[in-house]
């Protein structure tokens, strides 16, 4: 599973866009646990999340703008 794609989210509504972010920071946190505890084989996950929650951000403040 890779970073989540603008065409994934772009037409969202706000509710579901906040409740990815939240998702999406909960895996985060799940992340950096399983590094801590040495579980974690694929560190590259952590970008991809990073970049998730960005692009869900940027579409929220998107339909902000948009009204």
């Amino acid at each position: 599973m890779g970073a989540i794609q603008m065409n994934e989210i772009v037409g969202k509504d706000k509710v579901s866009l906040i409740a990815s972010v939240s998702e999406l920071k909960r895996e985060l946190l799940n992340l950096r646990f399983q590094k801590a505890s040495g579980e974690l084989g694929n560190t590259s996950r952590f970008r991809e999340v990073r970049i998730s929650i960005a692009r869900t951000y940027s579409e929220l403040k998107h339909n902000q703008t948009r009204g």
